[in-house]
């Protein structure tokens, strides 16, 4: 068997990149900002629709 508290007595030492876990970039800032543009835009023009009724 192996000694699993000397195991877990070790420090844990990882770099920014592999504790990230994920790929970042991919424009990701700009799609979440036109998405969200998008969704207030659309908002609006059901409030026109439904509000002022054209």
């Amino acid at each position: 068997m192996s000694d699993v508290a000397g195991a877990l007595a070790q420090p844990v030492s990882l770099s920014t990149n592999k504790a990230r876990g994920g790929v970042t970039g991919h424009h990701v800032r700009y799609v979440l900002a036109f998405g969200l543009l998008g969704i207030i835009i659309a908002f609006v023009a059901i409030g026109f629709y439904f509000g002022v009724g054209f």
